[in-house]
Parts: C-alpha cells; structure tokens; sequence
C-alpha cells in the first residue's frame, strides 16, 4: 500500500512540474498549422479535420490568418499517425499525413488548389441587328448549378437579365470575356484546375477561323473592339496558362469547331480539353423540348449527370464519347459540320475535374 501510494505521489508531481516546464502544450497532443492556396495567399474559413484511421476526432475552421489548431481528444503514450482533411468550396480537397506526440503541438502548414469555372450564357444581344437565342441563359445556369456542387467558385457572365441566372457577375461584353478569363488563367498555379463553359452566337470562315459572338457583338463597348471573341485571341489568353494547370473548355456557339485546333497549339495545350458543339462550318442550336443547348443538353445532363450520375470520377473522354454516340443524328436539322467534335490536348492522359 506504501508503495502504491509513493507512486500516485510522484505521478501527481510529475504531471504538476511538467507544465512549468512547457511540456504540456496540450492536455494529450495537437496539430496546428496554416493553410494557403498556390498563390500564397492565407486561407479562411477552411475546415481542417483531424482523422485517425478514418474516423473523426477533432477540426477548427482557419482564422484571417489561415491558422487552425484541432487536438487529439485521446489520451495517449506514443507518437501516433494522423491525418488532417482540408476542405473549402472551391478548392480541392487535400488530404495532409502528420504525426502527433504526446503533450505536443505538431506544427503542419498546407497549400490547396483551387478549381474555378468562368461561365457564359447570352441569349439577348446588345444590337437589334443580332438575333436573340434561346437557352444560352439554361445552359449557362445548368453548368452554375452543377460544378456549384462540385464545389467549384463559378462566376458567370451574361445578357443583364439577372433574373435568368442564378448569380450574375458581369456583362458578357468583349472586354469582360478576356478579362475575366485572363483573371482565371493568370491566378492559376500547377495543381489547380479552371474550367470554361461558353453557350451563344459564333461565326468565322467556315475553313478554321472563328469567333465568339459577345454580348456587343455589331455595337462594341468600345472604338478598339468588335464584339467577338476570335480564336486567335483566345489562344493568345491561353498561351499564358501556367506548367500543371487543368483546363476543361466547353464551347457551345456555331462554328466553334475552329477554336480546337489554337487550343491544342498554345503554349501548354497539352494540359486542355476541350469540346466544341460542331465543327468548324458547323452550328449549334438549342431545341424547345430540352430548353437547352443540344450539345450541352447531351454531354451535361444526359450523359454526365443521368448516365454517370454527375460522378467527377469519370474522365471528360468517357462523358463525351457517351454524349457523341448517343447525339440525335436521326434529326433533319443535323448535318455533318454539325458534329460534336473533341480536343484532347493529351491523348495519353485522362482528364478528370
């Protein structure tokens, strides 16, 4: 009885001493840390989560600052493996391994990448010399609604009508689409991933030069501009896309067929996927009964969404080789210009979002 009286003595001493000297920095152990994304930039709002062999222990949200402090609520002898899950709407979600001691704070930092999606739909164009459209306005807000959940931050861009999306950034004049594009491309740094989705009016040559119809197409914002976005200009935007960066570019106008091909040959295009409603002599239309472009309508909705359940986990390849072999080519406004074609910027690689 003495003896085991000596030794809770001297438990009791050691656990009152050990504090003065610093060593419990914790009741058990902990993890703290800053979180920032590719451009360095201190994170808020990040949940951090502390999981051991998969299950939930502790998480903090990051302060201004980006810093978080989550502990580990079990006591305790050994240092232990943990992982920390880091996750905010839109950016990936990063999975960091640490090790923990006990008494201890661990310090670990993390860098995420972010996944944004710039979004343009223009049904109503500025100059009544150009016809309005149908349902850019739907696609526009079918592709907000579906990379929103995947927790991409989209921003879209179009005809003013604010009541027909579900956010409006900004009008889709020329200066916008290059602005704002150049925006997404320039803060963008390996490992993050872009995606662009346009729906509206394009012409060209028919023989691979082709443009973009923006919302001030046939009445320019400006003296320096004509209201179109060519292809050329928009390789010149994508010519400055970073070493590792992901992008998914989806073009439903008429004539897009001719942006493919200046993708694929800017600087990094390897790193680019795109498709395009039609080729280059081709048209792009939206039906009453979908309420949405054809092609958006077939590779958003039925294919990726009702086919492959809006799984990010199937590759763009797969959701468009779905889409293309199932396109109603059986319909008299069909013709062969007007097929979906692919840009695959790395036939040896498989792009996800």
């Amino acid at each position: 009885m003495k003896k085991l009286k000596s030794i809770l003595i001297l438990f009791f001493i050691i656990l009152t001493i050990m504090p003065v000297f610093g060593v419990l920095a914790t009741d058990t152990g902990a993890v703290e840390g800053y979180i920032d994304n590719t451009s360095a930039e201190d994170l808020s709002n990040v949940k951090v989560t502390l999981l051991k062999n998969g299950i939930y222990k502790d998480h903090d949200y990051t302060d201004g600052n980006g810093y978080y402090f989550v502990e580990y609520p079990d006591f305790f002898f050994q240092p232990i493996s943990v992982v920390l899950k880091c996750e905010k709407q839109g950016y990936r979600t990063k999975y960091v391994g640490t090790t923990i001691y006990p008494f201890q704070t661990t310090r670990k930092d993390a860098t995420i990448n972010f996944k944004r999606a710039l979004i343009v739909g223009i049904s109503d164009y500025k100059s009544e010399d150009v016809d309005d459209l149908d349902y850019c306005d739907e696609d526009a807000t079918d592709w907000y609604n579906f990379l929103n959940s995947k927790g991409y931050d989209c921003k879209i861009l179009g005809d003013g009508n604010t009541a027909n999306y579900p956010r409006h950034d900004d009008i889709a004049s020329e200066a916008n689409y290059t602005q704002y594009l150049n925006d997404l491309i320039s803060d963008a740094f390996s490992g993050d991933s872009i995606i662009f989705t346009t729906a509206g009016h394009g012409g060209g040559d028919g023989q691979g030069s082709s443009y973009l119809c923006a919302w001030d197409s046939g009445d320019p914002e400006s003296e320096e501009e004509d209201g179109n976005v060519t292809d050329t200009e928009l390789n010149a935007i994508f010519d400055n896309l970073r070493d590792g960066v992901k992008v998914f570019v989806f073009i439903e106008h008429c004539y897009s067929g001719g942006f493919g091909p200046d993708l694929m040959n800017s600087d990094n295009g390897d790193q680019i996927f795109c498709t395009t409603a039609c080729m280059d002599n081709g048209t792009s239309f939206g039906l009453e009964y979908y309420e949405n472009g054809l092609w958006t309508q077939y590779f958003l909705n039925i294919s990726w969404i009702q086919e492959y359940g809006g799984n990010p986990g199937y590759s763009l390849e797969t959701i468009f080789n779905y889409a293309h072999e199932n396109y109603p080519d059986e319909f008299p406004v069909i013709f062969p210009d007007d097929e979906p074609q692919e840009f695959d910027g790395d036939e040896n690689y498989s792009f996800y979002i």
